[in-house]
């Protein structure tokens, strides 16, 4: 984690992990026999088992009861801390975009969420949906993190601004675009709520 977060994704390989830990890559084979492969499934588990400790934080007070009234507020918290917690490895979250999580810590996150929107309403077919997309939704938007990011949407707003209105109305007039990511998956992540919401009680009724 810490050659990710210090190096990005190049710096991830079985000869700098042996390098940083004063070791060997023979020594680290014997250990991980799929080599990088099994230490890249290995760093997604430990990202899932950081975001389980913070959800476990995040959910203390609300409500423990099933009922689509808690729906959207635990896919909010949910959603909302696994953003947070990829925001800050933005190198280690691209790693999901290359495998499924199927570790222990993230087959117990995936077999809990799933349940609980069962419990909450959700058909069982929509609830497997819901929480594929919804991890598609905060991995692609965690990714796009960079540590010049504001310099870059200012940048951008400003090129905006100086379109000719004439050929471009919308692009020009409009101040607040592109806005921050964070903002941005804040905004997606509403209205996929409001759409999740409105599919208890008409989803797919496959079991």
């Amino acid at each position: 984690m810490t050659l990710l977060d210090e190096g990005g994704a190049d710096a991830l390989s079985m000869r700098s992990l042996a390098a940083a830990l004063d070791s060997s890559t023979a020594t680290l084979y014997r250990q991980l026999p799929g080599g990088k492969e099994e230490l890249e499934a290995l760093i997604v588990d430990r990202l899932m088992g950081e975001t389980m400790t913070e959800l476990a934080q995040e959910l203390q007070g609300s409500s423990s009861r099933p009922g689509v009234e808690h729906l959207a507020e635990r896919i909010r918290i949910g959603a909302g801390t696994s953003f947070r917690v990829l925001r800050r490895h933005p190198a280690a979250a691209r790693l999901f975009l290359l495998q499924r999580p199927v570790g222990p810590v993230a087959l117990f996150r995936q077999e809990a969420g799933i349940q609980q929107m069962i419990r909450d309403g959700l058909a069982p077919a929509d609830a497997a949906d819901t929480y594929a997309a919804l991890g598609r939704l905060v991995v692609g938007s965690a990714v796009q993190g960079a540590d010049d990011e504001v310099a870059i949407v200012e940048e951008v707003r400003e090129y905006y601004a100086s379109l000719d209105p004439e050929r471009f109305p919308a692009l020009s007039g409009v101040t607040e675009y592109p806005r921050s990511l964070d903002a941005e998956f804040a905004y997606a992540l509403e209205l996929f709520i409001d759409g999740v919401v409105a599919r208890v009680g008409n989803g797919d009724p496959r079991a």
